[in-house]
């Protein structure tokens, strides 16, 4: 289970941070933890921003193709049997400076994060900003954190190489690599 209830401090296990403060690491993963300040990985790779940073919190979830060909390979055609898509949720915290963070949340919807970070955020008095319909309204994204939930989805299923997926990635965020 990628939730990890924690009563008003909701810690979201297997998390991936995907980029957008200037400061920071490029890259970090382990439990996403909201309390006095919103915080994921360890020493060196650790992403921080305090809650009276945070101008507005938006989460979106989608499916995605899993690749299948580790399945196939060592299974056979029975391989393909399985299940064909996994659900991955984002979080993009809009920060008073205008800068925006971007996490990738495995395994939960857009409906179960929301539902975690609903009492975190009112005790905080964060608002919610960007919001998508429940089941997508299947047209263009709309933010940056839908973008790179396209992005990631695209990596995801093969179409773009980590090169590919690192250099639209930074483009899409204005990182200088």
């Amino acid at each position: 289970m990628a939730l990890i209830p924690k009563r008003d401090r909701p810690v979201f296990a297997g998390a991936q941070y995907l980029g957008g403060l200037t400061k920071g690491p490029r890259r970090s993963m382990g439990h996403l933890s909201f309390d006095e300040t919103v915080s994921l990985g360890a020493a060196w790779q650790k992403v921080e921003i305090p809650v009276a940073d945070i101008a507005s919190i938006a989460t979106t979830s989608e499916m995605v193709g899993k690749r299948k060909t580790g399945a196939v390979l060592m299974f056979g055609v029975l391989g393909l049997a399985g299940k064909g898509s996994k659900t991955e949720g984002s979080i993009s915290i809009s920060l008073k400076s205008g800068e925006e963070a971007y996490f990738m949340i495995p395994k939960l919807t857009n409906v179960k994060i929301k539902a975690a970070l609903a009492g975190w955020m009112t005790k905080f008095d964060i608002p919610w900003s960007g919001e998508q319909d429940e089941d997508g309204d299947g047209g263009a994204p709309t933010s940056k954190a839908d973008e790179l939930g396209k992005l990631a989805q695209l990596h995801a299923a093969g179409t773009l190489t980590d090169q590919e997926f690192a250099a639209a990635k930074a483009d899409l965020l204005g990182l200088d690599d």
